[in-house]
């Protein structure tokens, strides 16, 4: 059998800093907290870690809602005018405000690499 548990504590603790990341972002850039959405493929980590994933939020002091109620938050009913397109509602409005901080992609595993290899992932 092989041991899961480098994998999940890399697992949590990445999305877990993306998290703080857009909640930190939100408030810079619509002045307060909102209902946040995460996207999560369907593929094995998500298979293994979801119950962990969900169960750490729940720890963190977050409430985990359904997307009918995450989506009734107004910030989801703005349209940011800007290209590249495809990335967080957050993301593009910190862009269209001229936040030269981003990154982009926003989210791609070039950022992640050197670190699952330094920990032999």
């Amino acid at each position: 059998a092989v041991n899961l548990d480098k994998y999940r504590e890399f697992y949590l603790k990445h999305i877990w800093d993306r998290s703080q990341y857009y909640s930190k972002l939100a408030k810079k850039t619509v002045g307060r907290d909102i209902k946040h959405t995460v996207l999560l493929h369907h593929n094995l980590t998500t298979a293994l870690f979801l119950d962990d994933l969900l169960r750490m939020y729940k720890q963190k002091g977050w409430k985990v809602i359904d997307a009918d109620k995450a989506f009734q938050d107004p910030v989801y009913d703005r349209q940011p005018n800007n290209v590249p397109a495809g990335e967080s509602i957050i993301w593009a409005l910190a862009k269209e405000k001229g936040d030269t901080s981003l990154r982009y992609p926003a989210e791609d595993s070039v950022y992640e690499k050197d670190e699952m290899d330094r920990l032999g992932l």
